[in-house]
C-alpha cells in the first residue's frame, strides 16, 4: 500500500480561506462588522464569504493530490486580515478620528435640497403656465396637500418628501432628535436654518473639543461613516456652554438648548445654546451614515 501523500500548500490555503470566511460569518452575524464598513456594504460581505468557503473547501479536498510547486510563503498574506478582525473590536471616538470636525456632509446635502428646491419651483412654474384649468386643479391640489402637512407638522418633519423624522413639535417649538436620525435631522436643520432658529432642542452626542472651538464651546458630535472607519470624522452641532471645560472629551451627554444661528470659520452655522446636560449612554449603533 502507497504511502500517503500530503500538500501542504492546498492545506494552508484551504484552511485560511475557511478561516477567514468563519470570521467574516461571525462579524455578520453578530452586526460588528459595522466597526468596520458601512451597511451598504453588507451583500458584498455576505458574497466574499460564500466565496472564501467555497475556495477553502475546494482547497481541502486536494489535499491528497500531489503538486510540482510549493509556495507556502504567499499564504501568509491571509494571516494579516485574520489576525487584524480576530484583534478586540472598538469604536472610534471623536478624540480618536484622525480627522477634523466637519459639518461638510450637511452644507452638500444642504446645497442639493436647495438646488432640488429651485428645479421643482421652475418645474411648478411651467406646469401652472400651461393652462387656466391646469392652475386651478394644481392650486386645490396643493391646498390639500397644505393642509395635511399642517395636520401632521406638530409631530413629524420630512426631508425631500422622501425621509419622515420623528420628535418635532411645532407649536411648541421644540425638537427631540433621535439616535438614529441624528444624521437626518443635522441636514433638515442645516438645510432650513432660518426656520428652526429660537426651537428647543435635545440631542445626545459625544463631547468634542479641538482647537478651532473656543473655552466656552465645544462639539455634540457623532461619527459619520461614509463608507469604512477610514473616513469616519465628527460631525454634528457646535454648543455655546460656559461651563464647557468641565466637560470630559468623547463623555456621552444629551443636551438641552437653543437653536442659534452663529459662525464657524466665516460661515453661517448651526450652533446650541446650551440650557442643561445630563449624563447619557452610547446609543446602540454609534455611528450614524449618511443614507
Amino acid at each position: 500500500m502507497g504511502k500517503k501523500y500530503f500538500d501542504m500548500s492546498s492545506f494552508l490555503e484551504g484552511i485560511s480561506c475557511l478561516c477567514l470566511s468563519f470570521i467574516m460569518y461571525w462579524l455578520l452575524y453578530t452586526g460588528k462588522y459595522s466597526l468596520y464598513v458601512t451597511v451598504k456594504v453588507k451583500p458584498f460581505l455576505y458574497i466574499m464569504t460564500i466565496v472564501l468557503f467555497i475556495w477553502g473547501f475546494f482547497c481541502m479536498i486536494q489535499i491528497g493530490k500531489a503538486k510540482y510547486e510549493k509556495q507556502h510563503s504567499r499564504f501568509l498574506i491571509f494571516l494579516i486580515p485574520i489576525l487584524l478582525l480576530l484583534l478586540p473590536q472598538k469604536t472610534i471616538s471623536a478624540s480618536d478620528s484622525a480627522n477634523s470636525y466637519s459639518n461638510q456632509y450637511f452644507k452638500q446635502n444642504t446645497a442639493i435640497a436647495s438646488e432640488k428646491e429651485t428645479k421643482n419651483s421652475v418645474d411648478n412654474s411651467q406646469s401652472q403656465a400651461s393652462t387656466t384649468g391646469q392652475k386651478q386643479t394644481t392650486a386645490s391640489t396643493s391646498s390639500a396637500t397644505t393642509s395635511q402637512k399642517q395636520t401632521t407638522a406638530s409631530t413629524s418633519a420630512t426631508i425631500d418628501n422622501t425621509v419622515q423624522l420623528s420628535g418635532y413639535d411645532e407649536k411648541n417649538k421644540i425638537i427631540t432628535i433621535a439616535d438614529d436620525e441624528f444624521y437626518f435631522w443635522m441636514v433638515e436643520i442645516y438645510t432650513n436654518l432660518d426656520k428652526y432658529a429660537g426651537y428647543n432642542i435635545n440631542i445626545t452626542g459625544q463631547v468634542y473639543k479641538d482647537e478651532t472651538l473656543t473655552s466656552s464651546q465645544f462639539g455634540s458630535v457623532r461619527m459619520l461613516m461614509s463608507c469604512c472607519t477610514a473616513d469616519l470624522v465628527p460631525t454634528g452641532p457646535i454648543c455655546n456652554y460656559d461651563n464647557a471645560s468641565q466637560l470630559k472629551v468623547d463623555s456621552w451627554i444629551t443636551i438641552h438648548g437653543v437653536i442659534q444661528i452663529g459662525d464657524f470659520q466665516g460661515n453661517k452655522e448651526f450652533q446650541i445654546n446650551v440650557k442643561t446636560i445630563e449624563n447619557a449612554s452610547a446609543p446602540k449603533d454609534v455611528y450614524v451614515y449618511p443614507f
